[in-house]
């Protein structure tokens, strides 16, 4: 049972003991001082008036438990937060098969600035354990523990780490028995656990538990497909936020804005239907040219982009309008202003303004749409358990599909709904604040096998299953004219529409074939003398557009060519104000409010260059896992003058937020230390990397991470299933070299994946930790909204799985409803995880690097446009070899 500070009182706490609902308690760790009402809550009342009660204090729990007896807390010598320190003790039963003194192995972690002051101690506070040696930065890999400078050590004192009342049951650690690189921590936990049973006179419960070694183990996936256990709580409010009430929100109607649980009939019964295009990748030019020939970068388009990093992330997805069926939508979230929010974090804040439009078949303008006030999370969360696929579909799709993504939501989530998972609203975003398409039609890529799938999801009966039947059949016949002909015969999948739509694409290409063979002779019949006609068209308007374009070169030229340099590049925080803020975050650790804070700003750009040649330009110069092309046409909502402008994504984000597999397990990825690379020079690159590798910043910074993020999974994981497969690894992209770490949790079976995803965001890599404080402080120094930025992007299936990045290395367009792309305006976030070992100077120059590949990609697409022009609707194949990969 979990109780937040600010939440509960006395009484209850001990009509909870009363009741033997509770028989101990801990008091975790937090920011602040115990000092302060507001950081302490409850917990100072606790120690004074649950005298009988066995409590064990961690950090400030512990730091409390000294006040509350009298003791003073002081600063330390030093801060120190995600590092380790030896430590020796009494031999108290709390330390019961723990080993003692310097080089025996018990390394605890420390998040803290301030100490208790062993000399106010109160006869009544016996101490336990005191720290020996210098800190240390977690061991990463095989390597050896990487000891701090002189400057990095208790300045030879031994600072108190553990007490113990005397004449109570408490207990108080300054250190962290639960992180991940405590390696006795589980051990301590059970001796506090037995402790609390032989106070009471029970006998603690068998636990199979290793009291040495990381924390967590790895579980079993759960069955799957499986019937969501999640979806009857889905049709109530919705998942509460992480930390703080649920917002004020109500159950999706089924009228207008609930549209698409309507059309697809009774829940959890729809159809998919599939046609695998063996070996066609290579033979259509790659996915790019896919993409510009089917879909295109126009309104209300995506492509979760793997393909210049296939060894990482081995599968894409594209789709939108162009592709959509009866079920293709777009839907936009606007909160409400942040003034009229509640300004306390965890305070109830009102719904925003939900737009959903439906996407005309193939594209075109929306021919309806509606509005309602409510959240995005319970609408997301109440569609995909409507949604579902049909049990037998599902299970025939899992056994034959290599990738989870067969159909549902595409799109991001802004930075500022945090105001709805436990922050407090601060800024209002100038583009929506999550915006999503709904894919029922969608193109798959295996890079690795080099294969093509057409995915289409539909409702069951004759009339939806003939509509998807067509729409594969013209898939695979456009792919097959892309290709020149298919490599190997297309293989069907799932419903009979698929069977039907091959057979329907084969008599057409052999139509075609026989027409170009005799001359033209032939004679198709009536609906496949449609396809044959789309595709001539097709070609004539490229010869028409491209002749158009030559006429508009010398014009395109004069406005174009203009290079996008740090100079046209407006930084909100000049050097000055950015290391002001730096020093402003030290001192925020130096006094306790935070360990880490993840400060950004942001660079803005009124004379972008094409968002498609940019998004063109970034992904050849900064391939990324986990890319991401996003349009978003504009539409009515809650935006400045009732209308939410059009946003457009172009994203190259090596970083994975969260995923949800097959059976429930989640992953995340996080990434803290970064360092340019040296293609030119291999010695210089190996040492940068081996630099990196062995800084005991950077591994601070990501340790810090790692324990935030088992915090947020464990929230709605199955107990003990949360664990770390990698920590502190070093991974090498195009430009930089980078830390990142894995943790992974079994997802319970109660929790829908939309819960867990709000568990967790914003992704604590953006934010710092503890993150709630963290997130007011840095609302205070940035000065403004992160939008996009600092999100997550990716998709949501119908089948209990997503896969969601963090928004960096990004750049993001708005105002953007011309046909090409173009913008008026681009911005790009960057910053980084400040710590009380930071250098300002040192930090401004991070973020510089991590901006300046945005900024210089859109140099070059500017200079590019020269001779590359964007694509308009109906003109995408023209752009295919301008594209390969």
């Amino acid at each position: 049972m979990v109780l937040f500070n600010d939440a509960v009182e006395l009484r209850d706490i001990q009509q909870l003991l009363a009741d033997g609902a509770v028989h101990h308690i801990v008091l975790s760790p937090g920011p602040g001082s115990p000092h302060t009402p507001a950081d302490i809550g409850v917990c100072m009342d606790v120690l004074r008036h649950c005298t009988t009660t066995p409590v064990l204090g961690v950090c400030l729990g512990h730091q409390a438990l000294a006040a509350a007896a009298g003791a003073r807390v002081v600063r330390a010598p030093e801060p120190v937060h995600g590092r380790l320190s030896g430590l020796r003790h009494n031999g108290d039963a709390l330390f019961k098969a723990v080993p003692s003194g310097p080089g025996r192995g018990f390394d605890v972690v420390r998040y803290h600035s301030l100490v208790v002051d062993p000399a106010s101690l109160p006869p009544e506070l016996e101490p336990l354990a005191w720290t020996c040696g210098a800190t240390h930065a977690v061991p990463t890999g095989t390597a050896r523990p990487r000891r701090a400078q002189a400057a990095d050590d208790d300045g030879g004192e031994s600072l108190l780490m553990a007490l113990r009342h005397r004449g109570r049951p408490h207990w108080g650690v300054q250190f962290h028995p639960e992180s991940i690189a405590t390696r006795y921590g589980q051990q301590l936990l059970l001796n506090f656990r037995d402790l609390a049973h032989a106070h009471s006179g029970a006998t603690p419960p068998a636990i199979s538990v290793p009291g040495v070694g990381p924390p967590g183990r790895e579980l079993p996936p759960r069955p799957w497909p499986a019937p969501h256990a999640w979806a009857a709580s889905a049709a109530g409010a919705g998942a509460a936020p992480a930390g703080g009430a649920p917002p004020q929100e109500h159950a999706v109607p089924l009228g207008p804005s609930g549209w698409l649980s309507a059309d697809g009939g009774e829940a959890g019964q729809l159809q998919l239907a599939w046609v695998k295009l063996p070996g066609a990748l290579a033979a259509t030019g790659g996915s790019a040219a896919l993409f510009s020939a089917l879909v295109g970068p126009g309104p209300d388009s995506f492509w979760l982009d793997s393909a210049c990093a296939p060894e990482r992330c081995t599968f894409s997805y594209m789709g939108g309008a162009p592709l959509a069926g009866p079920l293709g939508a777009r839907v936009t979230y606007k909160l409400p202003p942040a003034a009229q929010q509640p300004a306390a974090p965890g305070g109830a804040p009102p719904p925003g303004q939900l737009t959903v439009a439906r996407l005309a078949p193939g594209g075109g303008a929306a021919p309806s749409s509606s509005s309602a006030a409510l959240s995005v999370w319970p609408y997301l969360e109440q569609q995909l358990a409507a949604l579902a696929l049909a049990p037998g579909a599902a299970a025939e799709a899992a056994a034959a599909l290599p990738f989870d993504f067969w159909g549902g939501f595409v799109g991001y989530l802004g930075y500022e709904l945090k105001a709805e998972t436990g922050g407090a609203p601060r800024h209002d975003a100038d583009t929506p604040d999550a915006a999503w398409l709904f894919a029922d039609r969608l193109v798959a890529v295996d890079h690795a096998a080099g294969d093509v799938y057409a995915l289409a999801t539909h409702a069951p009966g004759d009339d939806a299953a003939r509509a998807a039947q067509a729409w594969l059949a013209r898939a695979t016949a456009d792919v097959a004219a892309l290709a020149g002909g298919l490599p190997a015969p297309a293989q069907p999948g799932g419903s009979p529409a698929a069977a039907a739509a091959v057979a329907a694409a084969d008599a057409t290409l052999a139509t075609a074939a026989a027409a170009a063979a005799g001359g033209g002779h032939a004679r198709a019949p009536p609906q496949q003398q449609q396809v044959l006609a789309r595709l001539q068209q097709q070609l004539q308007e490229q010869q028409v557009q491209q002749q158009q374009q030559l006429k508009e070169q010398h014009q395109q030229q004069l406005q174009q060519q203009r290079s996008l340099g740090r100079g046209r590049a407006v930084l909100r925080h000049d050097r000055a104000a950015y290391e002001a803020n730096v020093r402003s975050c030290q001192e925020a650790l130096t006094a306790g409010e935070s360990y880490e804070l993840c400060l950004t700003t942001q660079f803005a750009v009124d004379d972008a260059p094409p968002a498609w040649d940019f998004y063109s330009t970034l992904r050849s110069v900064n391939p990324a896992p986990y890319a991401a092309w996003l349009r978003i046409a504009p539409g009515s909502g809650a935006g400045a003058g009732g209308a939410l402008p059009g946003v457009t994504v172009a994203c190259s984000s090596p970083e994975r937020f969260l995923s949800c597999g097959r059976g429930g397990v989640l992953e995340a990825k996080p990434i803290k230390g970064t360092a340019r690379r040296h293609p030119g020079d291999p010695a210089a690159d190996a040492a940068a990397a081996a630099a990196l590798l062995g800084s005991a910043k950077e591994a601070a910074e990501n340790l810090m991470i790692v324990d935030l993020l088992r915090n947020d999974l464990g929230r709605v994981c199955e107990p003990g299933s949360v664990h770390v497969p990698g920590l502190i690894q070093l991974e090498s992209y195009a430009t930089v070299h980078q830390l990142v770490s894995t943790v992974r949790g079994l997802r319970r079976g109660d929790t829908s994946p939309v819960a867990a995803l709000r568990a967790a965001f914003p992704g604590g890599s953006m934010t710092g930790a503890p993150k709630v404080r963290s997130l007011a402080l840095l609302d205070d120094l940035e000065g403004g909204p992160r939008g996009v930025y600092s999100g997550a992007l990716g998709w949501l299936g119908l089948n209990d799985t997503f896969d969601m990045n963090i928004v960096i290395r990004t750049a993001v367009f708005t105002d953007s409803d011309a046909p090409d792309g173009a913008a008026a305006r681009m911005t790009v976030g960057a910053g980084g995880a400040v710590t009380v070992q930071s250098d300002p100077g040192a930090e401004y120059e991070e973020m510089e690097l991590k901006g300046a590949a945005l900024l210089a990609a859109a140099a070059l697409a500017a200079g590019a446009a020269e001779t590359q022009f964007p694509a308009p609707p109906g003109q995408r194949a023209s752009r295919a070899q301008a594209c390969r990969v």
